[in-house]
Order: C-alpha cells, then sequence, then structure tokens
C-alpha cells in the first residue's frame, strides 16, 4: 500500500502532516476497518444497510530531541483537533486522496521514554458516517462559436474552448453521489441535466456572481460580487428535486446543458463515497 498523504485538517484548514520526522502513525491504527448494519431491525428480512456512527483509532508516535519538543508537537496538534470539538464542527482525516469526515475525541497515552525521548499516544476518531469521501471536480464551458475559447475573467480561472453542450463525467463511483454544482455568471434560469435528472434553478446570476447548490449541506445561494450569499432556495425548481443524488453507471455519468440565452459556464464536484479508501 503507497500512502503519500496521511494527515488531519481541522475546521480552520490548520494541516497536522502525520507522515514527517516528528510524528508518524503506527500500522497498528485502525482507521479502515468498517461495518454495514442492517437499517430495518424490526424486520427479519433484509431491505437495506447503513452505516452509523463509528469509533476508530488512530496510534501516533512522537519522536524528538526532548520532553519539551514532543509537548510542543503534541500542542500544536492537540489545539487543532480540541477546537473542533469544542466548536462542534467536523475535521477532516486524510488518506491519500481520500478524507474522512470526523473529531478526535479520546486520548490515551503510553508511558514516556525518557531514553529515545519517544511518546505513544493512541487517538479515538469519531465518525458519523464512516465514510471515506474524495472529491472529483470538473469544469464545463461553452465557448460560443468561435474555436479560440471564451475567457471568464470572474471568480473563473479558467479558459475554456468550444465543445459539445453534451459530455461524460468520469469517477471511479460505485454508486449514485452527493455533488456541488457552482454555475458562473452570466446565466439566466440554468438548467442542466445530469445523469438524466434536471438541476434547475429561476434565477438570473450576473457577472462576477455565482449559484452554489449543495447537495450536502441542502442550501442554494448565490455569492455576490462583494463576496455576501444570498439565500435562493425558494427560486429552486420545484417539479425536479434539486438535491437528488447524481446518478452514475461504471463510473460514467451524462451531462446536458443548454445555451438558454448566455453560454454557461460551471464546476462540479462529485463527492465519492466508500467505505475505505481506495489502496493502491
Amino acid at each position: 500500500m503507497i500512502v503519500n498523504r496521511l494527515s488531519y485538517v481541522n475546521s480552520e484548514n490548520k494541516e497536522i502532516n502525520l507522515l514527517n520526522g516528528n510524528i508518524r502513525a503506527l500500522k497498528t491504527s485502525d482507521i479502515f476497518s468498517h461495518e454495514w448494519n442492517k437499517k430495518d431491525t424490526s424486520s427479519t428480512v433484509i431491505t437495506s444497510f447503513e452505516m452509523q456512527d463509528i469509533q476508530k483509532t488512530l496510534d501516533l508516535a512522537i519522536l524528538a530531541k526532548s520532553r519539551d519538543e514532543v509537548n510542543k508537537i503534541m500542542e500544536k496538534f492537540y489545539r487543532a483537533y480540541e477546537k473542533d470539538v469544542l466548536d462542534s464542527k467536523e475535521g477532516r482525516l486524510y488518506f491519500n486522496d481520500y478524507y474522512l469526515l470526523c473529531n478526535i475525541n479520546k486520548e490515551i497515552f503510553s508511558s514516556w521514554d525518557a531514553y529515545r525521548k519517544l511518546q505513544k499516544v493512541q487517538l479515538g476518531i469519531l465518525s458519523r458516517k464512516g465514510r471515506w469521501y474524495k472529491e472529483v471536480v470538473k469544469n464545463f464551458g461553452i465557448g460560443g462559436t468561435t474555436k479560440e475559447g471564451k475567457d471568464f475573467p470572474y471568480d473563473f480561472p479558467y479558459d475554456y474552448a468550444d465543445e459539445s453542450s453534451q459530455t461524460i463525467f468520469r469517477t471511479d463511483s460505485i454508486s449514485d453521489f452527493d455533488f456541488k454544482l457552482e454555475i458562473y455568471g452570466i446565466a439566466a434560469d440554468p438548467s442542466i441535466i445530469i445523469g438524466g435528472h434536471i438541476y434547475r434553478v429561476f434565477a438570473t446570476v450576473n457577472s462576477g456572481e455565482v449559484l452554489i447548490i449543495d447537495s450536502r449541506e441542502k442550501t442554494v445561494k448565490k455569492r455576490k460580487k462583494d463576496g455576501s450569499f444570498e439565500n435562493l432556495f425558494y427560486l429552486r425548481d420545484k417539479d425536479n428535486y434539486i438535491f437528488q443524488r447524481i446518478k452514475c453507471k461504471d463510473g460514467r455519468t451524462t451531462v446536458l446543458f443548454e445555451d438558454n440565452m448566455y453560454p454557461l459556464v460551471f464546476r462540479l464536484t462529485a463527492y465519492v463515497e466508500r467505505s475505505r479508501p481506495l489502496w493502491t
């Protein structure tokens, strides 16, 4: 198993690398174990499964030149994850491209090794769903009739070549997934068909604004040029559920979008889920 990244990132985006020279995760860690539970416990027939809150363990070794240095390393990590607990916000435990939404809710210290200046600690990790996520992002845009593409200078750091309004969005997802859809202005009543389902909002997105649909947060809002947000939930297409998880087959999803009054430019983020991250 190749491990390129193992780190904890708290809700304020402070990252603690768990693969550096001073602090390292041990192989005794139990972060991949999982269990699917029968959803309807009153029935003798299995109709569906779900993952409930799960407790995992992360074993660490902190090695430094002195006890004081070890304490400083642990204090930095402690402040990062304790902040999440006190604020009732989830952090992220990253393993390569995947992350686990979680909180560190337990510390168990072993005895201090004065000779090697080594401290071992076992951390308890509580995850509400126990699901590992990977974000797959694709940018879509229509460059109008010109082959040189269209430049979108407002909040969208990409220039787009002319492309078809039908394309395939590829992920390694096993099943339907949650998403974030960001539509950049200018757009009028944008309508996008993803996996055969219509995602539409009856609103105008002006230049420099972004319409954001988030299925995990269950929000529809517009970010204005000044950075403020406007709630547009009431302008969603009520005939088509706006937070419908995106369907895929063999990791492929068809995306169709209309020109309408203005060329549509948008970014689609898929939250691919697994009960354990992909091993390479």
